[in-house]
């Protein structure tokens, strides 16, 4: 499965933990709960949701890492407001990128893996 097609809410808590400035105020699961309902509900609008015609097409339920991603930055705070700020949007998006990026490897290191294979 891709990085795409990762839940939100099975994101670690690491990416929630000391993302906002008073971390009293808030647990990282509570945070990571309410991110996730708010960006699910985010474009549930009475009527709009399953509205059809020529040029539209239904709006996307913000639940997976490649629906996050896509995201402008405004629209990101707008579903998000009043939880996070600008700052702690950009925070949040670079650390889902973090957690969910490939990692990366040398040509060197993928050969050694395919000559270690095929000596065995």
């Amino acid at each position: 499965m891709s990085a795409s097609n990762r839940a939100l809410s099975r994101l670690p808590l690491s990416v929630f933990t000391d993302l906002i400035d008073e971390p009293q105020s808030i647990s990282p699961e509570d945070l990571r709960h309410q991110v996730c309902k708010k960006l699910r509900d985010f474009h549930q609008k009475p009527g709009l949701q399953y509205k059809s015609g020529a040029g539209s097409k239904p709006k996307e339920i913000i639940t997976s890492v490649g629906a996050l991603l896509r995201l402008s930055p405004a629209a990101l705070l707008r579903a998000v407001d009043p939880l996070l700020t600008h700052r702690q949007c950009q925070e949040l998006v670079d650390r889902v990128c973090a957690v969910c990026a490939p990692r990366p490897q040398t040509a060197l290191s993928l050969l050694q893996n395919e000559s270690a294979s095929h000596a065995q």
